[in-house]
Formats: C-alpha cells, structure tokens, sequence
C-alpha cells in the first residue's frame, strides 16, 4: 500500500501515513509533541474552554479510550496502519519493561533463575507468569503449536527482540546450542559417582543410553536387591533356598 508524507508545523519532521488516510488528516495543522508523536488540539467546545490533544497514530486506528498504540517499528512518525497496533493494558505493562537497541531489546523486569524474564499474563481471565520471550513471540506471530519451543538466534536470555526468536522442537534446540558450544553435560567431567567410587575403566560401563555407570554401584545393587528377595522368600516358606524346593 503506497503512503503519503505529512509536513509537521515549523518543518520539525515528516509523519507517514497511507494514501488512503491522508484525505483525512492532511487537513489539519499538526504539530511534533514532546514525546515525539504527531498531535493537534482539538476545538474549543466553549469559548474559553479546554481544548485536548488528539494525535494522528490514534486517529487514524480510531483508537478507544483506556487503549495504547504502539508504533511496531519505534518510529513514532511512521503512521502507517501496518506500523500502528492497539494493545492491552497488559501489553502496556509488558513493554514499559523493555529497553529497546538496535540489537537485543532487553527485559529489564523479573527474572529466572536461567536468566528468562517472566511476566504475569491476563489470559481468558486468569493470570499466570509466562516466559517473556514467548509472549513476545505470540504478540508478533501467533500461537505458538504445542510441543514448540521458541528459540534465541542472539543467544540471550532475557531478549524479547521477535527478530531474534524462532520456533523449534527440543532437538532442534538442543542441535543449536551444540553447533555453537553451549552445551554442556555436567556429568561428563565428573571423575567420581555419588557414592565416591572412581570411573576407572575397570570401574565403568556404558548403558544402552550412553551414559557411564559405575560398576561397583551397579554390583552392590544387584547384591541388594537379591538380599531383599532372599528375605522375602524366607519369610514367606521359611526355607533359606527358596529356589530350590518343589
């Protein structure tokens, strides 16, 4: 869709708005705000009557009272119907924390353990906290399918920049981390099992799995698990041998 420009009073800037919305607004005078947005007053209803500011983002989206505009793309004077959106007040809290850069736009409110930020969301009227990067996601492209996960190319946590956010299965994931040399497997480097025994190569074995097993702990399980057994069985027959009798 083409778009038209608009020349603010005093020639303080250009404000861009569709070819089909410019007959409406290019009939006023508008002016640069303090916080950057095209704005007019609007008339006088008395004489000496109060006159309030209507700015162009909302007027042309006919935006309802209680209700935000947000321009998507930062530019306040890119009026463009494909830049202006409405959000909630939820979406209003949610952006207040977000410092925006020309890379990663950064979640300066609470976070995980893992670095994640969190965020208490209102949905079919309940609220619970939800990871930040995945209503960023939802907000710019939609449900998320379930068993997804919603992935970091910049590689930081607390990023809700949707350019920097892609969908992929666990594997997935998992497959980008080890291509860039974030995995780690902690286990790995471990020279001793939880009870103390040394992974000697004598000392360990590989399970179907992969993964090392001690030996010695497995052996002191068997033999505890016969022990429990052979308890068992005299309890029940008095007999020490059970598999022997008839």
């Amino acid at each position: 869709m083409s778009t038209r420009e608009i020349q603010l009073a005093n020639e303080r800037g250009v404000a861009l708005v569709n070819a089909n919305d410019y007959a409406c607004v290019s009939q006023y005078k508008w002016h640069l705000s303090k916080e950057g947005f095209a704005k007019r007053m609007s008339p006088r209803t008395r004489r000496y009557g109060p006159r309030k500011p209507i700015y162009m983002h909302r007027e042309i989206l006919g935006a309802p009272a209680g209700t935000q505009v947000w321009h998507i793309d930062g530019n306040r004077l890119n009026n463009t119907r494909a830049n202006l959106r409405i959000f909630t007040s939820d979406e209003s809290r949610f952006w207040a924390k977000v410092k925006k850069s020309a890379g990663c736009w950064i979640w300066t409110g609470s976070r995980d353990p893992k670095g994640y930020g969190t965020f208490c969301w209102h949905s079919h009227g309940r609220a619970r906290t939800r990871k930040t990067h995945r209503i960023s996601y939802e907000m710019h492209y939609g449900p998320i399918r379930k068993g997804l996960s919603v992935c970091h190319s910049c590689d930081n946590p607390s990023c809700v920049n949707p350019a920097h956010l892609w969908l992929g299965t666990n594997a997935e994931n998992a497959h980008d981390k080890k291509v860039k040399g974030r995995a780690r497997n902690t286990n790995t480097t471990k020279t001793h099992c939880k009870r103390g025994h040394e992974f000697t190569p004598d000392n360990t074995a590989i399970d179907p799995r992969g993964a090392r097993v001690c030996v010695a702990c497995r052996r002191a399980k068997g033999r505890a698990r016969y022990a429990r057994a052979s308890n068992r069985a005299i309890h029940e027959t008095g007999n020490c041998w059970p598999r022997w009798t008839a």
